[in-house]
């Protein structure tokens, strides 16, 4: 990558901040899940965006940015949203039904909606999402602008940085990233929230320092 790649890029991803905060609030509304963690996990996804973006392919970088941030966020929603997945028919009748008393539902419907209750957040399956979100994890090492995450995630434990590399930037599943690091998925949920918790504190303190 050329410096002036290199340069347009970083530019890009101050220039486009702002879109990540609204699209954390609103998924966090929906799903319950803590609205930092979702700048976080959306702060990624917008240097995703960037270095993958290429002007005279993808059009408006305002369009592109915001399905990245949306994907990486609705990856990680939907990955420790539930760790058993219902069928998608059954997700999505119970979706709607979720506003409904049970007393004015079918036998088949209230069915669906006490199993659906076992998942730990309602999470909309309709928005736009991209299925291929890996990119090279050296790309935010790349980045000038955000020497900040660079130290942040470099101070984190090497168990904490994997888990982030294979969940968030990667888009591996929980499951697939138990495997890979030899504990169970309900462990690699906890110890994600509890990266990107830290992870937050650290850019924070630099913030106020």
């Amino acid at each position: 990558m050329s410096t002036v790649q290199c340069y347009e890029r970083n530019e890009r991803i101050r220039d486009y901040l702002s879109l990540v905060r609204p699209i954390a609030k609103r998924f966090s509304y929906k799903s319950g899940c803590d609205c930092d963690d979702l700048i976080q996990v959306g702060c990624l996804g917008l240097i995703q965006a960037s270095h993958r973006f290429n002007q005279t392919q993808a059009g408006s970088f305002n369009v592109f940015a915001k399905l990245h941030i949306r994907g990486a966020i609705l990856h990680y929603l939907r990955d420790s949203s539930s760790l058993v997945r219902l069928p998608r028919q059954v997700e999505e009748r119970a979706l709607k039904l979720r506003d409904k008393s049970e007393h004015v539902l079918s036998p088949d419907d209230q069915i669906i909606k006490q199993q659906y209750k076992y998942k730990s957040k309602w999470v909309e399956l309709n928005e736009e999402y991209l299925p291929d979100r890996k990119f090279c994890w050296k790309a935010i090492e790349r980045s000038e602008q955000y020497e900040q995450i660079q130290l942040a995630l470099k101070i984190l434990t090497q168990d904490e940085q994997d888990i982030v590399r294979l969940v968030v930037v990667e888009g591996a599943s929980l499951r697939t990233a138990g495997k890979n690091l030899g504990v169970s998925a309900m462990t690699i949920q906890r110890r994600l929230k509890r990266a990107l918790a830290r992870l937050r504190e650290l850019l924070a303190s630099d913030h106020s320092a």
